[in-house]
């Protein structure tokens, strides 16, 4: 994840940009977690949906691993086809549609998400540090991230905002997209 941070700083240096409200879902806000760690100074505004702060379990850990090497060994639809029925609300229509959109994914680039995922610290001691202004949305049937973990990540940034998406699961943006824009709208105002 601290990676991935370089990388979006990176790219901000490539704009000319200081600073930027960033938006992550998933291990996107593991990423933009990481980002805050490493440069606090240049998130203006941080967008954290349906993710988590804690770090990964021993049997979590150990679970991505097999992930990783089914990936690796069988081909991305031994851990696409699982995981896009849990990546939206029970009983959605959506789920072949995130299907078709994992159909890009490559073994090696899941394998690679997975052991990122998996090495990631625990971000909840960082978050009474944040001092930007924060966004933590959740889907209320998010079958992936406990509502638990979204609340404490919620409860843990000073004034941070949580909306909870009605219907949604993991990836409240695809099922819910008026609704996640309206709360972004917020976060960009």
């Amino acid at each position: 994840m601290d990676d991935l941070a370089r990388l979006l700083a990176a790219a901000l240096d490539a704009l000319g940009a200081r600073s930027a409200a960033l938006v992550g879902c998933s291990m996107g806000g593991y990423a933009l977690m990481a980002f805050q760690r490493l440069f606090p100074e240049r998130m203006e505004r941080a967008g954290l949906l349906c993710t988590q702060p804690g770090a990964d379990s021993a049997e979590a850990k150990q679970k991505r691993e097999e992930q990783a090497r089914a990936a690796l060994e069988d081909g991305p639809e031994a851990v696409t086809r699982p995981l896009s029925a849990r990546a939206v609300a029970p009983g959605s229509p959506l789920v072949d549609r995130v299907r078709e959109l994992a159909h890009a994914a490559t073994a090696q680039g899941i394998a690679d998400a997975l052991r990122g995922m998996a090495l990631r610290p625990d971000s909840t001691p960082d978050l009474p540090r944040w001092r930007s202004r924060a966004l933590v949305l959740c889907g209320e049937q998010d079958q992936i991230i406990p509502r638990a973990a979204c609340d404490a990540l919620a409860r843990g940034i000073p004034g941070a905002r949580q909306a909870i998406v009605a219907g949604a699961g993991h990836l409240a943006f695809l099922e819910k997209p008026a609704e996640v824009l309206a709360e972004l709208r917020w976060l960009l105002s």
